[in-house]
């Protein structure tokens, strides 16, 4: 697959995943109750996690918070996870979504701030490349 074909993919599933319906658990009247009010929280932002993390998932997080809380809730990164190139892909107004490449170590490290991340955004880590 192409690189371009790829990003592509990975942008449609930007727009499309933050917007698909809530799925509502099949448990007590209380627990539903919690899950429909962080749904409908203004604090809350939602965060699409993909690759060489140990969860990929749609995280929730609190607005404000950064990459370094986005990939601990997807359950950290794997040992073959490239954390100087993590691809960062905002939604923008515009057709063409803004992408970013992070140095995930500096941030890790303390020498770069964490990157504060908005509502719909996708981050990607990437793997690895592995020389024999």
């Amino acid at each position: 697959m192409h690189i371009k074909t790829f990003l592509a993919s990975l942008a449609v599933l930007a727009f499309i995943l933050p917007h698909a319906p809530a799925q509502q658990p099949q448990a007590s009247p209380a627990l539903t109750t919690t899950v429909q009010s962080e749904v409908l929280s203004a604090d809350t932002i939602y965060v699409n996690v993909l690759g060489q993390v140990n969860q990929q998932a749609q995280v929730a997080l609190p607005k404000g918070s950064g990459l370094l809380d986005a990939i601990s809730r997807a359950g950290g990164t794997t040992k073959f996870a490239d954390t100087s190139k993590i691809m960062l892909i905002h939604k923008s107004a515009s057709e063409k979504p803004d992408t970013e490449k992070i140095n995930f170590n500096a941030i890790i490290l303390g020498t770069t701030k964490d990157i504060v991340l908005r509502n719909g955004d996708t981050v990607i880590v990437n793997q690895r490349a592995v020389v024999f």
